[in-house]
């Protein structure tokens, strides 16, 4: 048959409420309601036992829900109920212990969010098909210190592994996540910065015509090209060569090889691909009589460049002929 329990019912304004229940109050439930039926709190709900209880001394206490908690507290029997939790129904049970009360907290299936307060749940109890939406990593148990990061162990329980060393680096070993460092070819500092060994970059390892002209020190991109040239009767006039890479003069250097004749000057001049004369900052020439061993240099600043195919062009004159001269062409390739 029904049973007609007593209960005492307190309205709670938004103000809140702060009272103690008498341990010898003959009340079967206590009933806490919101006035208005919803209300923001602007002060704490505190309510807590007054007297002195025996051991299974119980309280059962409706809390109607409908409450906003705002910046302030909710507290049953010293147990702090959340912002959630105020919002609807529950069902409080404060049974003391012998030192304090134990309280659970449940809710009612009559509203559309209920919830079950974390301490009446069985360890391990919840499943993954019970879990729905997102875990917040607030919820997530800390970690043993900072720079651990989460990798699944044996039979994939979750377990935090420490990857806090400088310059080691996350990677799998087959079996697990580990962090290690790098080979000993290498390594790796902590602000990432990246050092090779030495020798530890041999040839096989570079693939073929992969090192470019521009990546080679400046003593490997000079060359010298030399080329004998003529004052002597029927050898005078343009000596042709062709260019099998990229490049440009940058100096020329003419040595007399058989004396100069006497009378005038012999006169060399450098030409491009389009036949245009390249600039130097001292025209080569020379001078009537020179000896043999007397040498004129010159730097070429201009019209000097050339590409792979290109014909250039060394082009001897002088009016009494006589004497041969080397030419010595200093290259840049690019």
């Amino acid at each position: 048959m029904a049973v007609n329990n007593t209960y005492n019912t307190y309205t709670i304004l938004a103000a809140g409420l702060t009272t103690s229940l008498a341990v010898d109050d003959t009340v079967d439930v206590y009933n806490f309601v919101a006035s208005g039926g919803a209300i923001v709190l602007a002060g704490n709900i505190s309510v807590s036992g007054s007297g002195t209880p025996s051991i299974q001394t119980t309280y059962n206490i409706r809390f109607g829900g409908g409450f906003t908690l705002g910046a302030n507290t909710c507290t049953f029997f010293g147990t702090t109920l959340s912002a959630d939790q105020c919002l609807y129904e529950q069902y409080i049970t404060a049974v003391y212990n012998g030192s304090s009360y134990d309280v659970h907290i449940s809710s009612t299936d009559a509203y559309a969010t209920p919830d079950i307060d974390g301490a009446d749940l069985v360890n391990a109890s919840v499943t993954d098909a019970k879990l729905f939406g997102n875990i917040t990593i607030t919820k997530i148990a800390p970690l043993a210190a900072r720079g651990y990061i989460i990798r699944g162990g044996v039979n994939g329980v979750l377990q935090g592994v420490d990857a806090v060393t400088a310059g080691q680096v996350v990677m799998g070993n087959g079996t697990d996540v580990v962090s290690l460092p790098i080979s000993s070819d290498a390594s790796l500092s902590g602000t990432g910065a990246l050092t090779i060994a030495n020798n530890a970059i041999t040839t096989v390892k570079i693939l073929n015509a992969n090192v470019t002209v521009a990546k080679v020190s400046a003593d490997l991109k000079a060359e010298v090209l030399t080329i004998p040239a003529s004052f002597e009767t029927g050898e005078l006039g343009a000596i042709k060569f062709k260019m099998p890479y990229p490049g440009s003069i940058v100096n020329v250097y003419a040595i007399a090889t058989k004396a100069i004749a006497a009378t005038d000057a012999g006169t060399v001049v450098l030409k491009n691909n389009a036949g245009t004369t390249m600039t130097v900052t001292t025209p080569i020439s020379f001078a009537a009589s020179d000896a043999f061993g007397t040498a004129y240099t010159s730097a070429v600043t201009a019209s000097n460049t050339f590409v792979a195919g290109d014909i250039l062009t060394i082009l001897t004159a002088k009016t009494t002929a006589g004497g041969k001269v080397l030419i010595s062409l200093e290259v840049t390739r690019s």
